[in-house]
């Protein structure tokens, strides 16, 4: 299996073992109560689902090379989205979140919040570390064009 494969493959499992972790410890007056929500809730479930179409372009496709255009171009999608969400979900429950001006409860990130998002980075840089030269973002958006213009094409002709 090529080197970009295995990479991406590691830091997507890791991505997906990060949902199942705490993503938010909540702590009241002071003191911890135990209280941890994993990343399987609200906008996690997309993460999740962009966590297992990167394990799908892994999977598939040729073992021996790179990923293919298309296949590195949607991963490169998957993973803003990962990266996106996954800041989304730090900013409504983590830490950043000031709901309660009296200090009443506290909420802070947990390791799995923390390891998702790096999991998201870490697949994009892996997907550009060791991508072809040949390879860059708008030739990706021409592939792109090129395919949703033929599956327009294709409902006119009908």
């Amino acid at each position: 299996m090529n080197i970009q494969k295995k990479l991406v493959m590691f830091a997507t499992a890791a991505g997906i073992l990060a949902m199942f972790l705490p993503w938010v410890h909540i702590s009241a007056f002071g003191m911890d109560v135990g209280q941890n929500y994993n990343g399987l809730r609200g906008s996690g479930i997309f993460i999740f689902v962009c966590f297992m179409g990167c394990i799908y372009f892994c999977l598939t496709g040729d073992y021996k090379g790179p990923f293919s255009l298309s296949e590195w171009f949607y991963l490169q999608i998957l993973s803003v989205l990962i990266i996106f969400f996954t800041l989304l979900e730090y900013y409504f429950k983590g830490s950043l979140n000031k709901q309660n001006p009296f200090g009443l409860t506290e909420t802070r990130s947990g390791a799995g919040f923390w390891m998702a998002l790096l999991s998201g980075i870490g697949i994009m840089l892996f997907l550009w570390l060791y991508k072809p030269r040949e390879y860059t973002i708008k030739a990706g958006f021409k592939f792109a064009k090129r395919k949703l213009g033929l599956i327009f094409e294709g409902e006119k002709k009908d």
